[in-house]
């Protein structure tokens, strides 16, 4: 288990330390899905699969394998679809995805906007459909004589279990517990890499400055519908004026993102106080 923890800090850490010395111009795109799925996704996907032959990563792929049921989350605010003629009561609900390839999309439905709390998509479960609860995606396929071999289940289980402990520490309301975990992550990191010494033992003036920048922090708003987004915008420009950041937002993230950045790799203190002037205001 240590080892698979240590490997997934690797990884994450390896990720953090690019992103944080990205010149990229839009920040946007310095954390977006594509760069997460280069950085992080990639590498824990080689691991996942590292001594395992291809033809076993192709089945593990396979239809055969696929899941009885949709994993994607609905949140709040989100489209999605309900057949009128096979929903269960008021349940029932599909994300467009499995809506469009399923028979449901031919019979008497409708399009909401989503405005309860966070659940998955309903496909594949039986409960909340009178007929075809399951789309075409993710209808099992007969089942082959293919095995997971043991050490594949317990190293894809601790793989699990760690993600899920980090996702915990996130969501707990006492911040310093996952920060004081990524600060172990990175001290552990750096010195295994040794990336502060050179060989006659001094420090590196360029990785020092590298590895400060991941110690640095941003400061995001996000943005609910709960005011007028110009408003909201104007608020957003007196914070980033009050912060010396210039008064100029990206509309764009506001509407596309759902936040908007008022500080990008600054210090926590400044952060800090940009976050008490954003409630005053």
């Amino acid at each position: 288990m240590e080892d698979i923890k240590s490997r997934l800090d690797s990884i994450i850490i390896n990720g953090l330390l690019v992103t944080s010395n990205d010149t990229e111009i839009d920040v946007s795109q310095v954390y977006g899905k594509n760069k997460l799925m280069k950085l992080v996704g990639v590498p824990l996907e080689n691991y996942i699969f590292e001594g395992c032959d291809l033809d076993f990563k192709q089945w593990f792929q396979s239809k055969e394998c696929n899941l009885e049921a949709c994993t994607k989350v609905l949140t709040p605010y989100s489209f999605i679809y309900t057949c009128l003629d096979c929903r269960v009561n008021e349940i029932g609900h599909a994300c467009e995805d499995c809506f469009r390839r399923s028979v449901h999309f031919y019979h008497e439905h409708e399009l909401r906007c989503y405005d309860s709390i966070y659940k998955t998509c309903d496909c594949g479960h039986l409960d909340a459909w009178k007929s075809h609860p399951t789309c075409p995606k993710h209808i099992k396929a007969e089942r082959s004589e293919g095995v997971l071999p043991e050490p594949f289940i317990s190293k894809l289980t601790y793989i699990i279990q760690y993600l899920c402990q980090l996702f915990e520490e996130i969501c707990t309301e006492n911040d310093s517990i996952f920060d004081n975990h990524m600060e172990n992550m990175l001290e552990t990191y750096l010195r295994a890499k040794c990336s502060n010494l050179i060989p006659n033992q001094e420090k590196s003036s360029l990785n020092a400055e590298i590895d400060a920048n991941c110690r640095k922090s941003c400061l995001l708003i996000p943005y609910d519908d709960t005011f007028d987004l110009d408003e909201f915008i104007d608020c957003l420009k007196i914070i980033r004026e009050i912060s010396g950041e210039g008064g100029y937002v990206d509309t764009n993230d506001m509407n596309e993102q759902g936040y908007a950045w008022v500080l990008y790799l600054s210090d926590v203190e400044k952060c800090k106080k940009s976050q008490r002037i954003n409630r005053e205001i």
